[in-house]
């Protein structure tokens, strides 16, 4: 696999931004995601944190996130809508071209699919003037959307160039979700592919999953889904997938962790999936 293909979430990382982009670029990572609080928290201010992720040299390969625009009134969905007017000129301001969009957990959330596809449709008309796509992602817990061929029918009716998939194997592995019906996906309409595993072989409550994706992901080869995420990336090969690969690894433990050492685990789990898409 080429490194400069494989990116890290920046809340994998312990430290401080500029820490983060040093380690990343010092460790041959081509890539690194961010979110709005990585900008907004900066003790210089949102404008000042975009001119140094600029000047590092370091690629911004996506920008997290955004929930779907629905809601039950017209003044929550035009509140989501100036949410996603400044998610998007936060990523434009980093040079990101790659927003992502992901299913709503929200009570409120709608459970029409054709107006969720006019709602990404929507995104991607305000993202346009920017150069930026929009990759939908299913969170696992979402409560409409909660599996990627879901996501997928959204993306296909929302009908823009630059509406697209990000597929998740965490997502994949808590909803157990079949890896043959990427098959009915075209490669170039998945715009990301984030990658982590967790120690847990079978969870059934939502609830679970909510605790484990924002507390307890591992790196690939860490987990017990090794087998799911190889075959994934082999299967995402084989159909000439030419996207992103991005390690989204939120663990409490990481952040308590020196970052150096976090970086070498980081780097221990390209080269253990390197070898196993090798060998398959």
């Amino acid at each position: 696999m080429k490194t400069d293909r494989i990116g890290i979430n920046s809340a994998t990382l312990p430290g401080a931004l500029h820490e983060k982009m040093d380690a990343v670029r010092e460790a041959g990572f081509g890539a690194l995601v961010l979110s709005a609080k990585d900008l907004l928290a900066h003790p210089e201010g949102a404008a000042a944190a975009a001119r140094k992720v600029r000047a590092s040299g370091v690629r911004v390969c996506a920008f997290q996130f955004l929930r779907e625009m629905t809601g039950a009134s017209d003044r929550e969905v035009g509140y989501r809508i100036d949410a996603a007017k400044s998610m998007i000129e936060l990523a434009a301001s980093v040079g990101c071209r790659l927003l992502i969009v992901s299913s709503s957990t929200a009570p409120t959330a709608i459970a029409d699919p054709e107006a969720l596809a006019r709602n990404l449709a929507v995104l991607g008309t305000l993202a346009t003037p920017y150069g930026i796509r929009i990759g939908y992602e299913a969170l696992a817990w979402g409560r409409w959307v909660s599996e990627y061929p879901d996501a997928w029918r959204v993306v296909q009716m929302a009908n823009r160039h630059n509406v697209g998939l990000v597929i998740d194997s965490f997502q994949i592995l808590m909803r157990q979700t079949s890896l043959d019906l990427l098959a009915d996906i075209p490669a170039d309409r998945i715009f990301l592919a984030q990658l982590s595993d967790c120690s847990f072989d079978f969870v059934t409550e939502i609830d679970e999953f909510v605790e484990i994706s924002r507390h307890e992901r591992r790196f690939p080869g860490e987990g017990v889904h090794g087998g799911l995420i190889s075959d994934l990336v082999a299967r995402l090969r084989g159909k000439g997938y030419a996207g992103d690969y991005t390690l989204e690894v939120f663990n409490d433990e990481n952040l308590r962790a020196d970052l150096p050492a976090v970086i070498a685990r980081a780097q221990a789990s390209v080269q253990w999936l390197a070898d196993k898409v090798a060998a398959a």
